[in-house]
């Protein structure tokens, strides 16, 4: 039995999105070549890293058993449940009830697939830098406490000593861990 690569975690479904795009593109090209969409869809989970290849394997005993293929690539989504997924679970659909060129549809979506996964490496790469300027000012007055205690142990003294000065270093704490969740809030972009 198989595991979904949701059930695995982050880095398997991020691998699987990733390899999706080929695996449409490999698809496309063989319907191109005058192969049916069962057996492209065949021959490019053979040519497929493993998560891959048993995830179509699923997907080809599902339109093997007798399902539609709109029904197997629904039941891909719920293991799947991704905005790439989607589009690919109801071009399928979309193609069954109304025909249409499937081949070009596959080409658009795993060209959508790679742009979105593109766009979002960009969008990762240009919040870095806020995301470690969250993290430092964080971190600046745990920092400036130990050294003060090292460098003037008299003059930080009072803080340790007294219940309104670990009152004081509570809220601190609070509020900078407050301010980078904050941050992190801020630059966490849905794609």
């Amino acid at each position: 039995m198989t595991i979904p690569a949701q059930q695995l975690g982050g880095r398997a479904q991020r691998r699987f999105e990733e390899g999706l795009a080929d695996l449409l593109s490999a698809i496309a090209g063989g319907m191109r070549a005058g192969i049916g969409f069962d057996q492209a869809l065949r021959m490019a989970a053979e040519a497929s890293p493993k998560y891959l290849h048993e995830e179509v394997g699923l997907l080809l005993a599902d339109i093997g058993s007798g399902r539609t293929r709109a029904d197997a690539f629904g039941r891909l989504l719920a293991r799947h449940p991704t905005a790439n997924v989607e589009f690919l679970a109801a071009a399928v659909a979309m193609s069954e009830m109304a025909g249409g060129n499937l081949t070009r549809v596959l080409d658009t979506i795993a060209a959508t697939m790679r742009e979105r996964a593109r766009m979002a490496g960009d969008l990762k790469s240009m919040t870095a830098q806020s995301r470690l300027s969250g993290t430092v000012l964080a971190m600046v007055p745990v920092i400036l406490a130990v050294l003060l205690s090292v460098i003037a142990p008299d003059y930080f003294s009072p803080v340790f000593s007294s219940k309104w000065g670990w009152g004081i270093l509570g809220v601190a704490a609070c509020l900078a861990i407050a301010g980078m969740l904050i941050m992190r809030m801020m630059l966490r972009i849905k794609m």
